[in-house]
């Protein structure tokens, strides 16, 4: 069990109320790493965790600052919507070189002239979307044809 030389910095780290970001100085960490940041709630496995949280509901550690939600800035949402976007042009990839593939081979194709050209013009507008209006809300995602297999990552 890691000895507690000090906790400061209590910041509800959810909504509801149920987990407390701390930070806290070990004993035995302190000459390597000093004050780290720590968890606490209720429910953990571990005892250190229970009493470092049952200390902080006390007040042990001073007032419990309210929960603020991570408010990502106009750049990270539009870096988060590129890598959702890139995700969705990977994740059908196979579906074009296996349509391509079966046309240069002469074989039946698996996907019908309309189901290809609408995946085409899905892709399309997955790379368009970044300058599109209302980029990059969710709203504003190309909308994928139905009868797309489903591998979708938010």
């Amino acid at each position: 069990m890691r000895t507690v030389k000090s906790v400061k910095n209590p910041v509800w780290a959810d909504v509801d109320h149920t987990t407390i970001n701390l930070t806290v100085l070990f004993e035995e960490l302190e000459t390597t790493y000093g004050e780290v940041p720590f968890t606490a709630t209720a429910d953990a496995p571990e005892d250190i965790t229970k009493e470092l949280y049952a200390n902080a509901l006390k007040g042990e550690y001073g007032d419990i600052a309210d929960y603020a939600p991570i408010v990502l800035s106009a750049d990270e949402l539009a870096a988060r919507a590129r890598v959702w976007r890139d995700q969705q042009v990977l994740d059908n990839q196979w579906l074009v070189e296996r349509h391509r593939d079966q046309l240069a081979t002469a074989d039946t194709t698996t996907l019908t002239s309309d189901q290809f050209k609408a995946l085409l013009t899905y892709r399309q507008g997955l790379r368009d979307w970044p300058q599109a209006k209302g980029f990059p809300a969710e709203s504003s995602r190309p909308v994928k044809p139905e009868w797309l297999p489903v591998a979708d990552v938010a």
